[in-house]
Formats: structure tokens, sequence, C-alpha cells
């Protein structure tokens, strides 16, 4: 029988079931095989990064993030990256480890249109939620395919409570801040080299125009 290989009902390989049963002299040896597919899905397109980081273990999330040969964009059937499954086990520090150390992009969006703001928000945890705001490559304006925004989810899906209050005031707040750096233009380029403000103009046909050459 060749054990790296085996597969389990559901798909899941010898490596997940090791995780399952929470043993990591298994799991380091395994990972020594060249057998081992560290990408492969079980039947709910989990592979064992996702399942490692639902449920919350820390040390071998960090041991697998450390492997070139894993692949950390991967998606499950429901569309979920790495990172809203860390989110969906409600595990702030590996949704931490996951936005410091990996590529994955939290605007990504799974089946249901949620990126990882809006999976934070259906799964009402405010630590979560703060974390994700913090960062300046997530827009909390974006919305779902139920046309929802993360303050929406908020508003529609928890029941009415403190931290309920909480969280849709802190989404509000960041909904108002300016997000984006805005992209370089060659008439801020000329204007950055020069603080004066152009000279506003009109051509024959009455369109307004901008004189930026150098004076």
């Amino acid at each position: 029988m060749n054990i790296p290989t085996l597969i389990f009902q559901g798909g899941d390989i010898v490596l997940h079931e090791a995780l399952r049963r929470e043993e990591l002299e298994m799991i380091e040896l395994l990972l020594e095989s060249p057998k081992i597919d560290l990408n492969q899905k079980n039947k709910d397109g989990n592979t064992v990064l996702h399942k490692a980081v639902r449920r919350g273990e820390l040390q071998m999330v960090e041991l697998l993030l450390e492997l070139s040969n894993i692949d950390q964009n991967q998606k499950n059937k429901n569309g979920d990256t790495i990172l809203q499954s860390a989110i969906n086990g409600k595990h702030p520090e590996i949704v931490k480890l996951i936005l410091d150390r990996t590529v994955v992009d939290p605007m990504e969006k799974n089946m249901y249109g949620d990126n990882a703001l809006h999976t934070g928000a259906r799964r009402g945890n405010l630590e979560i939620v703060k974390l994700l705001l913090e960062r300046t490559d997530i827009d909390p304006t974006e919305k779902n395919q139920r046309n929802n925004t993360a303050y929406d989810v908020v508003e529609n899906y928890w029941i009415d409570s403190e931290e309920k209050r909480d969280t849709k005031e802190v989404i509000q707040s960041y909904m108002t801040k300016e997000r984006r750096i805005p992209k370089t233009t060659k008439l801020n380029t000329v204007l950055e080299q020069d603080e004066s403000p152009p000279e506003k103009s009109e051509n024959v046909e009455g369109e307004t125009y901008y004189n930026t050459e150098t004076r």
C-alpha cells in the first residue's frame, strides 16, 4: 500500500487525515515525501492548507506557507480562498498571518460574489473585520452578487446587539475614507513638478483644457 497517496472517504489524502487527527510528527514526515501533492483537493475542493486555516492550526499553517510547492491561491468548491476559509473558522491570528505573508488577494470573490470583508461581516467577527479594514487594498464599498456591501451584510444577517452596532459603525467610518492612491496622470505629474496651478483656457469649440506647459 502506498501510504502517501492513500485516498480516504470524501477524497481526503493521508495528509488531510493526519491533520484531522492532529498528528504533527506524521504530518512532518509526509511533507518530506515527493509523492505528496500538497495542492490536491478533497470532494469539497479543500486543500490541506484550506483545512489547516479553517481548523485554526497555526503551527501547521506556518509550516505549509514556508513550502515553495504549495499554491496559496487555490479555491474550494464555494470559491473560497484560504483567507476566506480562515475567516469562516473565525481565527484572527491566522487571518493576520495570511494577510502579512501570502499573495492572496483579499478582494478575490467566491461564487457568491463575497470578498474577504463580506465573509468577515457574514461570520460576525468584529476583530477580523477591523483587521481587514486596516488594509488599504480592501474596498468596503464593494458589492456582492446580492448588491450588498459588507455594511449591508451586517445589517441584514446579524441579530441586534452591541457588537452589531459597533461593527456597522466601524465599517461605515471606513466607507467614507479615501482608500486608494489616485493613479498618476500626466497632469498630476506636471503639477507635482510645478506647484502653481495650470492655466485654464478654452479652445475654439468651447471645450475646457489645461495648459500644462512649463513656464
